[in-house]
């Protein structure tokens, strides 16, 4: 092993030097040399922030990635001596920080899980947990070359960063235990070398995690924040953090209450306050009594978004669009509670106001607040549906409610998704090799959970809407979820409305008198869905022009979607979604050629006085990645607009189910005049289960025989939710 105790630095990052020559001058000298490392350290992160300053976040991380995978295969060098190791591991500790960093700060939640994987383990697969090698931080420790070069800032940042994302996501729970005593340590010694920045963010995001999984050390660290707080040596700046973290859950081991804190914060230290932390302080400052003073305080917290607003629009210029959707609900969970405390104060239409602010949309081209029911499933105190200052409330216990549902999803889906605060909450391991195609067997039991969890069923609520059945024009339900609402609307409430994802006020549909319908991917069903839909349409007096699969191309696709030509454009094809990468979504557009989520969102849909429909009759076409607010990160939700109300499915349906809603779809669309009033009508048909379906083709009989034949001889039972119940109406 001696001849790999001079190394070059390109020696050490072969594939990263390779990849971006241009930044480089090499350096040499002996890897257990302190200030050999030291010096790669420097150049490590001197690398980074030029990549970043040139080429961007996005490049920064991938190549950061690279340099790792170098690392890697430098440690699987034949007897490689193990201080060698413990510095090589050192090095890749140091080259997350910065790409650590950058997701959190952007909430890409899931991609920082990832990097806190790269971490401390050597795998870089997609796998979503790993398992992490603790022992690397005794080694780093007991490490006189790493000891010698390891510094508080970096370790603070990692631990805050780390602390941060697996309360997010709930993740990573044994080993956020294990490292408690650590994360205390490097933070106490942050403290005592008057790196207070440092310090507070480590702290606070382990008080925070801590609080979130109800921790036995949570009173002790609140307690100690609260002495910081009492000591007049501390700087103020320092204090004004420390008390913005007991403006959060941690307050409940405080002995001051959380308005208490904030109306401290506020009228003695709020000059220290930087980017959202004013807003943080005064959603906490809302009264939670409904007095008039939370209409004050939200004409504030308005003034606050915009602010905030304007500064986050200057960053994300350069951003992809999906990205830009990340970025933008970052936040949402922490001014969540205002939407309950406005719904408690019965100020639904203020509510609205806070909601068009937040995602910048003009009072004049917003949906009209007083005909949008508000469903607000996941409040503390209870299910509260709002419309036009009026709110109904069932009180409930949301925990175990909120924790079935979520367990009888994961069944269905066979996903993972885990419960903020939820520690002992019982994941589902069974995953099936495509991730997100529902299970039959758990449809019924998913159902029971989705009608319990959003309680159209119960009788107060049920009666309030109702009664103001003929004054909803659509709705929204915060946090949107990956559920079937309109599904749910029409089995309980015998209706159902438009979900107005983009806020905007919808135009008009346009009268159907042409319709595109585009095929990618050359599935078995889409002669006959085409087919189908062709005989239907044109024999009431629609043009239907057909794409066919083996002629369609990218760039065919995307001149037709920006074109004006068509009052529909109905997609035959297939959607890839990953779950492990918000974001990361595509559909088969044709010519074994990918339109990515990206790519679509910079297309633009041609302004008119009249709104087209844009129908995705393709798997994953509405599925979408939570980022907490209105969910808008996947195809259908992200491309709803004024000018184009969205159909799809929000998780992979056969073939056969697809063509049959199609169908049906298709023939309300020639009688009932308007694109959602097809749609009701055919949600309809479908909630009433396998007779009502085969009742409906039947009536089609001229057009639909070989559909009729073809669905004798396959599995689709209409009854199950997993068939009947997958699509979703967006505009």
């Amino acid at each position: 092993m001696d001849k790999y105790m001079l190394l070059h630095f390109k020696e050490i990052f072969p594939e990263f030097m390779e990849k971006t020559p241009i930044f480089f001058e090499d350096l040499k000298g002996e890897i257990l040399d302190k200030v050999f490392v030291r010096k790669c350290i420097e150049y490590i992160y001197g690398m980074q922030h030029q990549i970043f300053h040139d080429l961007g976040s996005e490049k920064t991380i991938e190549l950061s990635r690279i340099a790792i995978a170098d690392l890697i295969n430098l440690k699987n060098t034949p007897d490689i001596n193990k201080e060698i190791l413990i510095v090589i591991n050192y090095l890749q500790f140091c080259l997350t920080f910065y790409p650590l960093n950058d997701l959190v700060f952007t909430g890409q939640h899931n991609s920082a899980l990832k990097w806190i994987n790269y971490s401390m383990c050597d795998d870089l697969s997609d796998q979503q947990v790993n398992k992490l090698e603790l022992s690397r931080f005794v080694e780093f420790f007991e490490s006189d070359t790493v000891r010698s070069v390891m510094s508080t800032t970096d370790l603070t940042q990692w631990f805050g960063d780390f602390y941060y994302t697996c309360r997010r996501l709930s993740a990573y729970h044994n080993v956020a235990e294990e490292l408690v005593f650590l994360c205390r340590r490097v933070s106490g010694m942050a403290l005592k070398n008057n790196q207070y920045e440092e310090f507070s963010w480590a702290f606070s995001c382990l008080i925070a995690w801590a609080t979130s999984v109800k921790h036995e050390v949570s009173s002790e660290l609140v307690k100690e924040v609260e002495a910081l707080i009492r000591d007049i040596n501390m700087p103020e700046k320092l204090k004004a953090q420390l008390i913005l973290c007991l403006t959060t859950a941690a307050n409940i081991y405080s002995e001051k209450s959380t308005e208490e804190w904030a109306n401290l914060l506020i009228s003695t230290y709020s000059v220290h306050l930087i980017g959202h932390q004013k807003l943080q302080t005064l959603i906490a400052m809302l009264p939670t009594d409904g007095s008039e003073n939370i209409v004050r305080i939200t004409e504030e917290v308005k003034s606050e978004i915009c602010s905030l607003k304007q500064d986050l629009n200057e960053r994300l210029k350069l951003k992809r669009p999906s990205i830009q959707l990340i970025e933008q609900d970052r936040l949402f969970e922490m001014i969540s509670p205002i939407f309950d405390r406005l719904l408690t104060a019965q100020k639904v239409t203020l509510l609205y106001e806070v909601l068009f602010d937040w995602y910048q949309i003009p009072l004049i081209d917003s949906i009209v607040a007083e005909r949008t029911l508000i469903i607000f499933p996941k409040s503390k105190t209870g299910l509260k549906i709002g419309l036009n200052n009026e709110t109904v409330t069932f009180k409930r216990d949301i925990s175990s409610t909120y924790a079935s549902l979520i367990k009888a999803s994961n069944q269905f889906l066979g996903v993972s998704h885990s419960i903020n605060g939820m520690r002992d909450f019982e994941f589902w391991e069974h995953l099936p090799d495509r991730i997100g195609v529902p299970a039959q067997s758990f449809s019924d039991e998913l159902y029971g959970h989705l009608v319990d969890f959003y309680g159209f069923e119960i009788k107060e609520l049920n009666a309030f809407i109702k009664s103001h059945a003929n004054s909803i024009e659509s709705y929204i339900c915060l946090p949107s979820m990956h559920f079937p609402v309109q599904f749910l609307m029409q089995k309980s409430l015998e209706t159902c409305w438009p979900l107005s994802i983009s806020l905007e006020k919808a135009k008009l549909d346009k009268p159907v008198s042409k319709v595109c319908l585009w095929c990618g991917a050359g599935s078995l069903t889409e002669q006959i869905e085409s087919e189908t839909l062709t005989k239907i349409l044109e024999a009431n007096g629609i043009e239907v022009t057909l794409f066919k699969s083996d002629k369609t191309t990218k760039n065919g696709f995307i001149n037709i979607y920006q074109d004006n030509q068509f009052d529909v454009i109905w997609v035959m094809s297939h959607g890839e979604f990953d779950h492990w990468k918000p974001g990361e979504i595509s559909i088969e557009i044709g010519n074994k050629e990918f339109l990515s989520l990206d790519e679509a969102m910079k297309l633009s849909v041609p302004d008119d006085h009249n709104r087209r429909l844009l129908f995705l009759n393709i798997c994953d076409g509405a599925t979408h990645s939570s980022t907490e607010g209105l969910e808008r990160l996947g195809f259908a939700p992200a491309l709803a607009s004024s000018l184009q109300c969205v159909i799809s499915h929000l998780w992979p349906i056969t073939s056969w189910s697809a063509v049959t809603f199609g169908v049906i779809y298709s023939s309300y669309l020639t009688t009932e005049g308007d694109f959602f009033s097809a749609f009701r009508a055919t949600l309809r048909v479908m909630a009433n289960g396998n007779n009502a379906v085969h009742e409906r083709l039947a009536k089609l009989s001229n057009h639909s025989e070989e559909l009729r034949d073809r669905l004798k001889h396959q599995d689709n039972n209409f009854d199950l939710m997993a068939h009947s119940g997958s699509s979703v109406f967006f505009q």
